[in-house]
């Protein structure tokens, strides 16, 4: 009869401090599969929110251009229309100047004029008459041109109320008036006519410079409303 093989004993049953080893190890690589897709995630989420910053960087960056380029707009707007009246002022004033000279031109050829006819009947002279003819009609030109400037200065003013202000109109009302003054040789003082034109002119530049924080304060105390 052969002889049997005693059967090899099973292993004792796992003790439980291996039981929890184990149990540990099977938590570690579970840990370590879900590491990867969370950190995925969360690169993702931080690439998302950096979009939407920058996006919102980008509006906020577009309406700032575009406010600025407003403002730019509308101080280069002022420019051209301040440059305009003022041109339009010198014009004026020219012209006032002229009509003065033809006045008083006038008055002297009626001094000789009146001095002729005092020589009896004697023709009146063919040299005064081109002169006087010359006269009449540059005064008749003149008196185009400074009707001409002072409705260009109106049409201007009526702009420069709307886009400088009240203040800014003010003091060209007041410059006009003694343009106007001028022109009639009612002037009293012909420097309140070359104050008037510094002070708008000083009014102007203030306006339209974005560094001057203090331009409005300014432009009243020029027009008198801060009295």
């Amino acid at each position: 009869m052969a002889p049997t093989i005693p059967e090899r004993p099973s292993a004792p049953p796992a003790a439980p401090v291996d039981r929890v080893i184990r149990f540990r190890r099977r938590q570690c690589l579970m840990t370590w599969e879900w590491l990867a897709p969370t950190t995925t995630a969360v690169v993702g989420l931080a690439g998302i929110a950096g979009t939407v910053a920058a996006a919102s960087l980008a509006r906020r960056t577009q309406i700032e251009t575009a406010r600025m380029a407003s403002v730019n707009e509308l101080l280069q707007e002022k420019r051209v229309l301040y440059a305009k009246y003022l041109r339009a002022a010198e014009d004026f004033r020219d012209a006032s100047v002229e009509l003065r000279r033809l006045n008083e031109a006038k008055a002297a050829m009626m001094a000789r004029l009146g001095d002729h006819l005092d020589l009896g009947d004697e023709p009146i002279p063919q040299e005064l008459k081109v002169e006087i003819s010359a006269l009449a009609a540059r005064a008749q030109e003149m008196q185009k041109d400074l009707h001409a400037s002072e409705k260009n200065l109106r049409r201007l003013r009526a702009e420069l109320s709307v886009i400088g202000g009240t203040a800014l109109s003010i003091i060209a009302v007041t410059l006009e008036t003694k343009l106007a003054a001028a022109a009639l040789g009612t002037a009293e003082d012909h420097d309140e006519l070359t104050n008037a034109m510094s002070n708008l002119t000083a009014a102007m530049h203030a306006d339209v410079d974005p560094t001057n924080d203090r331009s409005e304060q300014f432009i009243k105390a020029l027009a008198g409303l801060n009295k």
